[in-house]
C-alpha cells in the first residue's frame, strides 16, 4: 500500500505491507529470537508488549532500522477468529518516507539481463 507522508514541509510517499500467519507455539521465545536478529542490525527496539496472560496468549514487538523502517511483529499462541482481526500473528512493515520524485506508486519491476546463451 502506497501512502503519503511528509519530510519536514514537503510530500513524501511510503509503502507499508502487512502479513498474517500461523500461530506461534511460544510467542515469548519467538519475539526473543527476531528481538536479538534485529539488534544484530541495530535496530531500535521500540515496544514489547506482553499478552501472554491473555485467553489467546501473544506478545508484540516494534522496532526500527537506521533507516526509519518501522516493523511491528505479533506472535499469537492460537489463530482464531478472521482473519481481519488481530487473532492471527502477523508482521507488519512501513517503509521510511522519500522524496524520490520517480516514484510513481508502482515498485519497478526487476528485469532480468538478456540471455548469453548461443
Amino acid at each position: 500500500m502506497l501512502t503519503t507522508c511528509a519530510v519536514r514541509s514537503k510530500s513524501g510517499n511510503q509503502f507499508s505491507i502487512t502479513l498474517r500467519g500461523g500461530a506461534s507455539p511460544d510467542p515469548k521465545a519467538a519475539v526473543e529470537k527476531i528481538k536479538g536478529y534485529w539488534e544484530s542490525k541495530n535496530w531500535t527496539i521500540e515496544t514489547i508488549i506482553d499478552h501472554t496472560d491473555a485467553p489467546n496468549p501473544g506478545i508484540q514487538i516494534a522496532a526500527t532500522s537506521p533507516t526509519g523502517i518501522l516493523v511491528v511483529y505479533n506472535a499469537i499462541k492460537n489463530n482464531s477468529g478472521t482473519v481481519d482481526d488481530n487473532k492471527w500473528s502477523r508482521i507488519s512493515v512501513e517503509s521510511d518516507c522519500t522524496l524520490d520524485p520517480s516514484l510513481n506508486g508502482v515498485p519497478t519491476p526487476k528485469t532480468s539481463p538478456p540471455s548469453t546463451n548461443p
